[in-house]
């Protein structure tokens, strides 16, 4: 989720809000929406609120979803299959083989709409989870983060 507020933060600076069209309901962006929001960013210029480009920023994020995943999975004989298998997919997902792919040729110019459809996917999938989540793992029915490690 937090590619999906990135990309929404950088109406300002990094994306035409005009080209991008980001004022869409909800959390989750169509793959329209997707589309448009990658379309006007441009890969090597700095994403907000990190210190490298949108491309370091999507490796970062990777890296960190694995992370996480990988703290979740230390929990498996207590997961219900619904919930491991929800992991899985997100892991599984073309988006996580296709950054290392665009991080090692390089960012170069231009913008992010040759990854939407696969960062689509991804936000599809983190739905499904979050959606999960709310559902099974809080008291409240609505997402309740973690405290600071």
């Amino acid at each position: 989720m937090n590619i999906v507020l990135k990309f929404k933060k950088a109406i300002d600076k990094d994306i035409d809000s005009e080209a991008a069209n980001t004022d869409y309901e909800g959390v989750w962006p169509s793959l329209e929406e997707t589309q448009r929001m990658c379309a006007a960013s441009n890969r090597a210029s700095q994403a907000p609120q990190f210190a490298g480009t949108w491309v370091e920023f999507l490796a970062f994020q990777k890296r960190r979803t694995e992370d996480e995943c990988s703290r979740i999975y230390t929990a498996t004989p207590f997961l219900e299959a619904e919930h491991l298998q929800l992991l899985i997919d997100l892991e599984n997902c073309s988006y996580f083989n296709f950054v290392p792919w665009v991080v090692t040729f390089g960012a170069g110019d231009g913008d992010l709409s040759f990854m939407a459809k696969q960062l689509h996917e991804y936000f599809e999938r983190a739905r499904r989870l979050h959606e999960y989540a709310n559902r099974h793992l809080t008291l409240s029915g609505q997402w309740e983060p973690f405290p600071p490690r």
